[in-house]
């Protein structure tokens, strides 16, 4: 590794409903280009959907598509909560769709 590994962005564990803990890390300059272009397009659902299954796929690379796909959603929302977060994207997906929000 180069110099530049003490810079390497660090991740967070969460703990999913079964005791399983993930890291969390920030996505990739290839994923944040991706989901750039997917937001310039309007794809909003889609890069949401990219940035969290990046973000599983980081923690359990093993992990398959189905296995991802059919995530209980208690869980999904915890981590998807997380990889906002931790990328600087903040906000709760639930409140941005709330009738009281502005």
């Amino acid at each position: 590794m180069s110099k530049l590994k003490e810079l390497m962005a660090k991740g967070e564990t969460i703990t999913l409903s079964n005791g399983l803990e993930l890291e969390i890390k920030p996505m990739s300059l290839e994923t944040e280009a991706e989901i750039g272009e997917l937001y310039e397009e309007k794809k909003v659902m889609k890069a949401m959907s990219l940035m969290v299954k990046q973000a599983i796929k980081e923690a359990i690379p093993d992990a398959t598509e189905e296995e991802i796909n059919q995530l209980n959603k208690k869980d999904l929302k915890l981590i998807t909560k997380k990889v906002l977060e931790i990328n600087g994207l903040g906000g709760d997906p639930e409140k941005k769709s709330s009738p009281d929000s502005p």
